[in-house]
């Protein structure tokens, strides 16, 4: 190779990892090493549904995975039959999702019963760091547990504890969150919720509230942009003690899927990335996850192509992956929700509901799969994936 052309391989090498990282490249798929599909609860005439509405916990290889239990009903976008009870339910995995059981006896699940009255947060305060800490949301009331889920605090028909009320944005607010948490320390932990204006559609904007003591819960910012558009399901990741990354659902007009970042902790935030624009079928919330070797991985459904896909960063969000296709033998777009966690041995479990020709009633399944694992020598001194190092020279004359 002569002089020439390295010197032209080499800047064509710095210009692609110059794209790369204003995101006008993206990375090629990356690979998955395993994958293998499980069916997570599935029963003859019940609509199961939203797994992102109710959350999912780990502990260990314990995970313990929330969804909604209906009617089905073969017609609509939902097949849901709404003039039945839908409820919400949980089911176990003591094995990192490869086999799954109800939990014995059916415990009553927050959003099955009353939430009245309000209750005063525990003197003693909350204890964020117990190994077997939940915490799930429904609109602004919340509970919490201390044994994995197999009790929820308050009780049935015994209140719940509200979240922390932002600062007035719409003039009837209301909140419209779902469980999402990260747990910092014994006494501290951020919420990630959502407000929108009463009876309205499609106008709730996000936000994080944190405790720092275990006692109280208060505002901390706003998340994404007072532009019009519908921010909510958020799912937060943190990268380093003081940087965030949140991905939100928007709407308004289409559907997609932005992140935003955070250098100071959540007191603000500011547009990071979009990792995918969908077309006309409603779209579909993030799971976000940071991965142990530092990658970050963003898993959803694609209502208008069905399938549950994913795609990974390697520079913290900043530029996103080709998409991988986890799963795309869905009958129908009314599927999705997806909630994500990694195994202690790297595996990913990616739990959303959907439904097929041989099962066309929506159940809740899972992808269980590997991606490659990336060493730290693949990345620099400040945890990006070193593009200029992993560059593939070849011989050749004219590259440009």
């Amino acid at each position: 190779m002569g002089r020439k052309t390295y010197s032209q391989l080499l800047v064509l090498a710095a210009l692609v990892a110059v794209l790369a990282w204003a995101g006008i490249v993206r990375a090629e798929v990356p690979n998955v090493v395993s994958k293998k599909n499980v069916i997570v609860y599935s029963q003859s005439g019940r609509f199961c549904g939203w797994p992102a509405n109710n959350g999912i916990y780990i502990w260990g290889n314990e995970i313990l995975a929330g969804f909604e239990l209906g009617y089905y009903r073969d017609d609509g976008f939902h097949h849901r039959d709404d003039s039945r009870p839908t409820y919400r339910s949980q089911i176990r995995s003591l094995d990192g999702g490869e086999t799954w059981q109800p939990d014995p006896g059916g415990p009553p699940v927050p959003g099955n019963f009353s939430d009245d009255p309000a209750l005063p947060y525990p003197s003693e305060g909350f204890n964020f760091g117990h190994p077997e800490f939940g915490y799930t949301s429904h609109g602004s009331d919340f509970h919490i547990t201390y044994n994995g889920g197999r009790d929820w605090e308050p009780g049935p028909n015994q209140g719940a504890y509200l979240l922390a009320v932002p600062p007035p944005f719409f003039s009837n607010q209301i909140l419209t969150c779902r469980p999402r948490h990260l747990v910092n320390g014994p006494t501290d932990c951020m919420f990630f919720g959502s407000a929108t204006e009463e009876d309205s559609q499609y106008r709730d904007r996000t936000f994080l509230a944190r405790s720092t003591d275990g006692k109280t819960i208060n505002f901390v910012s706003w998340i994404g942009p007072d532009d019009g558009s519908r921010s909510v399901m958020p799912d937060a990741a943190r990268i380093s003690d003081t940087k965030l990354l949140c991905a939100l659902r928007r709407k308004n007009p289409g559907d997609w899927i932005d992140v935003y970042v955070s250098n100071n902790d959540g007191q603000s935030w500011q547009f990071l990335s979009e990792v995918v624009r969908f077309g006309g079928n409603n779209g579909n919330p993030p799971s976000l996850i940071r991965m142990k070797d530092g990658q970050v991985v963003c898993a959803y459904a694609n209502r208008d192509n069905p399938s549950i896909r994913a795609r990974v960063s390697e520079d913290e969000g900043v530029t996103w992956s080709d998409e991988i296709i986890l799963r795309d033998d869905a009958d129908g777009p009314d599927i999705g929700y997806c909630q994500m966690v990694q195994r202690p041995d790297g595996k990913i479990v990616t739990v959303y509901y959907y439904r097929t020709r041989q099962r066309p009633q929506n159940f809740i399944g899972a992808t269980i799969w590997e991606l490659e694992q990336k060493t730290t020598a693949d990345f620099n001194q400040d945890g990006v994936i070193n593009y200029l190092d992993m560059a593939i020279f070849v011989e050749g004359e004219n590259i440009f």
